[in-house]
């Protein structure tokens, strides 16, 4: 089955995700390409570079007046046919929201065909990915009648996208054919390395904690994957390997 893990706080909880290990002190994490994760070396550099790092560096200032409350209740319950009580919980959450992002797992073993997903004609055999691709749309769809902006990021970067970027912003009124036709490009492949696509997300959020705090703003972190995480360095022995 697919697996979806999340984590949502104040800023101020951010440092508390990784546990310690009792007695071992966390090792120095690496990146795929073998870089610092830190945030001072030349991961977080990298990473500038290809735009990944502004992906997320802004919250949400959201409108919550009752002209938007009414006008999203309704587009929840009438264009989604989402139950009353669902919708209004919506209107009342949406106001904490300062940066929603998804992770979706685009390796290898998401090609097996072993999933179902709803089609024309009902419920239909398909790959791991393409349930994934089913959600993701999904999700874009919710957001977009809750005037809530959401990003995507692939799990292994731009490495699958076919030439693409290897993440997607998505605020109401953008066009979601085109988000579509980004998740119709990834080709997966490669291994699972949550650790690497997790602290890179965590970094780009350190930039935003204090405004995330002050405004009393939510971050919250989806990891859609179908298993347990392979990190790159794979048959390695040790502490780190473990805790990798």
């Amino acid at each position: 089955d697919l697996y979806v893990w999340g984590t949502g706080g104040h800023a101020k909880s951010l440092a508390e995700i990784e546990e310690p290990v009792p007695g071992c002190p966390p090792p120095a994490m690496t990146s795929r390409s073998g870089h610092s994760l830190d945030g001072s070396g030349a991961f977080a550099d990298a990473a500038a570079a290809d735009g990944q790092l502004s992906a997320v560096c802004s919250v949400a200032n959201l409108k919550d007046d009752e002209a938007t409350r009414a006008a999203v209740h309704a587009a929840l319950t009438g264009e989604l046919g989402a139950p009353p009580g669902l919708a209004a919980l919506t209107v009342k959450d949406r106001k904490a929201i300062g940066v929603r992002i998804f992770i979706l797992d685009d390796s290898g073993s998401m090609l097996e065909r072993d999933r179902q997903r709803f089609g024309l004609r009902g419920i239909e055999p398909c790959s791991r990915w393409e349930e994934v691709v089913a959600m993701a749309l999904s999700q874009v769809r919710w957001h977009a009648a809750a005037c809530v902006p959401c990003q995507f990021h692939l799990l292994n970067g731009k490495a699958n996208s076919g030439g693409g970027p290897g993440f997607r912003k998505v605020a109401p009124g953008d066009d979601l054919a085109e988000f579509e036709r980004w998740l119709e490009g990834v080709t997966p492949c490669g291994l699972t390395d949550a650790v690497s696509a997790i602290t890179h997300v965590r970094l780009q959020l350190e930039s935003i904690s204090s405004e995330l705090q002050n405004k009393q703003k939510q971050a919250f972190i989806i990891l859609v994957t179908d298993g347990e995480p392979t990190p790159p360095t794979w048959g390695s022995t040790g502490v780190q390997g473990d805790r990798a």
